[in-house]
């Protein structure tokens, strides 16, 4: 419903936090439900019918992808390729992301091409 306010509102970029990291923390069948519901849900933007699909939204899933099982990537990635060349409007999906996490995985980054000689402190 959110998703049909914006483009509405003409609203052309969209963050939405579905899961945390932190939420790797909850027990196994509660983790798994919330894996499930994310297949489901990720499913069902792929549809043609989807609000995703009729305003060509671009969906694109960010955060520490390693630690989701793989069918919740497989269908993530699906999503992601179907509507990659959607361009009215783009939703970005936090999922395994923390703000921290991230930003220390972009240091980390930088430091090791630092490191490597890829990338020079000055750059």
């Amino acid at each position: 419903e959110t998703l049909r306010w914006c483009a509405e509102l003409d609203i052309r970029a969209v963050t939405c936090y579905a899961f945390s990291i932190e939420n790797f923390k909850r027990t196994q069948e509660e983790v798994g439900a919330l894996m499930r519901l994310a297949v489901e849900k990720l499913s069902e933007m792929c549809c043609d019918g989807s609000i995703i699909m009729q305003q060509r939204v671009r969906v694109r899933v960010v955060g520490d992808l390693a630690r989701v099982p793989e069918n919740v990537r497989e269908q993530m990635e699906s999503v992601m390729a179907r509507t990659a060349l959607h361009d009215r409007a783009v939703l970005t999906i936090c999922f395994s992301y923390t703000s921290r996490h991230e930003i220390a995985s972009a240091v980390a980054a930088l430091a090791a091409k630092c490191s490597s000689g890829k990338l020079e402190p000055e750059d």
